[in-house]
């Protein structure tokens, strides 16, 4: 069953600079349980895809300018750029979860735990203080925080950041959504605790049900997590495709690039120096012609600095936004 059918999402500042295209014509489907990974460099325009979708951009000076996000749920098949903004938040939480980048932000520092995630509960899914306090506690046990009756009283700055990140996601999940959108969870966290919080996704995915789109730069993660991988450059999605088809046979130069950068272990790498991929991603509010990989890619050609690329030139049978793939 397709959950979300998002169709040529687009969305921009509109800057002192210019317009800055952030995400630039995005498509794709999520199926029920399953996790796409929005991979990319930092500036590419991944959090702002994910603030989209839960229509969380900040107006002025961003704006969804066109598409359709095609919600489908209990109540049927409805557009979420349509609702009105009370209909909007009563999605928000009880439908669509949401684990933000930095738990210390987006937590509010002068509330306790149990009182920011009994709130979200409260007006979700009503009850008693009693019930509230409870079904609070159940979370925090979920997500494997120990001691839950007095963690819950206590504040952000006195958990860890693994712990503030469980209780983030906590949060998200303490409404049982159908779709969680996870924002780099675990960026700040050490590799132990991402082990961890990654292993906690994929438990509650299966107890769930709910299907997960994963923004993130690490591949590793991607490998781990991915069933479908969508790959973001300067706003645009440049391949799209299985995580089988992304690892084991990507197309696109860009994707190359990111793969070749991953250490290796295998024998006889001792001591040899990761490829990188040379220069940096383009201004979103000054894009060049054509291709904007352009300038990076080593397959680069006339034809991709005048000419835009469609999504698939080569015939390749998936999207792959390159002449030369």
């Amino acid at each position: 069953m397709t959950l979300l059918q998002v169709r040529n999402l687009t969305t921009q500042f509109f800057t002192d600079e210019g317009v800055v295209k952030a995400v630039d014509g995005a498509t794709f489907n999520l199926d029920k349980g399953k996790t796409l990974c929005i991979v990319g460099e930092s500036g590419c325009g991944k959090s702002v895809m994910s603030l989209s979708l839960m229509r969380l951009i900040p107006e002025p000076p961003g704006r969804i300018v066109q598409g359709e996000i095609m919600f489908n749920d209990v109540q049927g098949e409805r557009d979420l750029l349509k609702l009105s903004n009370e209909e909007m938040r009563r999605i928000r939480g009880k439908r669509i979860g949401m684990i933000f980048q930095e738990p210390m932000t987006s937590l509010n520092p002068v509330y306790t735990i149990g009182n920011q995630i009994g709130e979200a509960i409260a007006l979700h899914e009503g009850g008693s203080n009693k019930q509230v306090k409870e079904r609070t506690i159940r979370m925090l046990e979920l997500v494997g925080i120990p001691a839950p009756e007095q963690r819950m009283r206590e504040y952000p700055h006195q958990l860890s950041g693994g712990m503030r990140q469980r209780a983030m996601i906590a949060m998200a999940l303490s409404c049982t959504p159908d779709i969680l959108i996870a924002d780099e969870p675990t960026t700040a966290l050490d590799v132990t605790i991402q082990a961890q919080i990654l292993d906690l996704m994929r438990e509650l995915q299966r107890e769930l049900g709910m299907a997960i789109i994963f923004v993130t730069h690490d591949l590793g993660v991607v490998a781990e997590m991915a069933d479908q991988i969508a790959v973001m450059y300067a706003g645009k999605f440049v391949e799209v495709g299985t995580a089988q088809q992304i690892f084991n046979d990507p197309k696109h130069p860009y994707t190359q690039g990111l793969l070749k950068s991953i250490p290796s272990f295998e024998k006889g790498t001792e001591g040899k120096r990761l490829p990188t991929i040379p220069g940096v991603v383009p201004s979103l509010s000054n894009l060049p012609m054509g291709c904007a990989f352009a300038d990076r890619c080593e397959k680069v050609k006339d034809r991709c600095r005048g000419e835009a690329v469609s999504e698939d030139p080569c015939n390749v049978g998936r999207l792959v936004r390159c002449f030369y793939a």
